[in-house]
């Protein structure tokens, strides 16, 4: 906020903005009308935080793919995005959401070579999910009419032997089905309470607790929590990483970053896969069948991406070139000051016709911007 207001009041050139709503109702102010500050919205194609509710595969109830498919299910991420993200917020299906390593479709050609080599350790129904369809997030209309889907994850639970009494769903051994997920964050908390209402229509209690940073973060570094909020960051390039997120040496090793807990020979195998690729072609068939395959585990709620770059700026303090969308939407390494970065016969570069990107000139760096 205090570094919002310095930019109103002129003290810096331009300002980034991280929060949707504020984004939208924020900047009906005189400089805004008048066009002396001026509001981009980049959609952009390249990588970006995917956020998902992920479960704790160390909790023995969580080792119960139906349960998970149901608790996946039972999720109303558009009506969470209306709610408290101003609709501005896009669903993902994928950890490498918004760019060309996100799975699509059914598996074909290497992707589903890759994938077939591992089918005799994976469950048969599982194997033909994943080969005929990409993985696929519960969605609604985004009003709160969730009925279809809780009735389907209601369906799940019922064929898995999760029977209700008393209002409430048992599990296997006959306790209730009883979950907690925690929270370090007002506008987080929504979203877990949204979760625990809908859980609870589908006979499952969902305690909500919320810890301050300090506490939360360390609860998280021992690991010890049924599901928190996670941002999934991923690049263009994955390479070794990718086993540290899914190793099954990792899992318990205290502070790592296979934070969900998985243990897993096939996601083991497929995450190490990709570190070995030879081209971007093959980088994309390696990445493609980890990722089909993580996300049909149901190992996550996935709810919520943005792949839109807003940012504010004086008009007489920075001009811009038009941003290349899928290449480059970093804006202080390409902008420069309107007033003495370019001679009156110097030529712009036209961007959008040859993809050429106009760099400052040495008088005016970016620094001076």
């Amino acid at each position: 906020t205090a570094h919002f207001q310095a930019f109103l009041a002129k003290e810096f050139d331009v300002f980034f903005e991280l929060d949707p709503k504020q984004w939208e109702n924020g900047y009906n102010i005189d400089a805004v009308r008048r066009g002396d500050i001026v509001r981009e919205d980049l959609h952009h194609e390249r990588p970006v935080a995917v956020r998902t509710i992920i479960m704790n595969m160390r909790r023995p109830l969580f080792q119960d793919i139906e349960l998970r498919r149901a608790i996946v299910m039972a999720f109303d991420a558009d009506s969470i995005n209306r709610m408290v993200f101003d609709g501005v917020m896009n669903v993902p299906h994928s950890l490498f959401a918004n760019t060309e390593l996100a799975h699509q479709g059914p598996a074909k050609g290497r992707e589903k070579e890759i994938l077939l080599k591992h089918a005799s350790k994976i469950e048969p129904k599982l194997l033909k999910r994943m080969l005929d369809e990409p993985f696929s997030p519960a969605r609604t209309n985004g009003v709160g009419d969730q009925r279809e889907n809780l009735k389907k994850a209601a369906e799940i639970l019922d064929a898995a032997g999760y029977k209700v009494v008393n209002g409430k769903r048992t599990a296997l051994d006959g306790k209730p089905v009883q979950l907690s997920i925690m929270v370090k964050d007002d506008r987080l908390e929504k979203i877990a309470l949204s979760l625990r209402e809908s859980l609870k229509a589908i006979g499952i209690d969902l305690i909500v607790r919320k810890f301050d940073a300090n506490s939360y973060e360390a609860r998280v570094v021992e690991s010890d929590f049924d599901m928190i909020i996670h941002t999934w960051a991923n690049s263009l390039s994955p390479g070794s990483e990718q086993a540290y997120y899914f190793a099954e040496k990792t899992a318990d090793v205290k502070g790592s970053s296979n934070y969900i807990g998985l243990k897993d020979p096939v996601a083991e195998a497929l995450a190490k896969e990709v570190a070995h690729a030879t081209d971007f072609e093959d980088l994309k068939a390696r990445v493609h069948a980890l990722d089909r395959y993580v996300m049909h585990l149901c190992l996550q709620i996935p709810f919520q991406y943005d792949n839109t770059l807003r940012f504010a700026y004086w008009k007489d303090k920075l001009a811009i070139p038009p941003i290349l969308a899928k290449f480059d939407v970093n804006v202080m390494n390409r902008g420069w000051a309107p007033k003495t970065a370019v001679a009156s016969d110097t030529k712009i570069p036209d961007v959008k016709k040859d993809a050429a990107v106009a760099a400052p000139t040495k008088e005016a760096s970016c620094d001076k911007s």
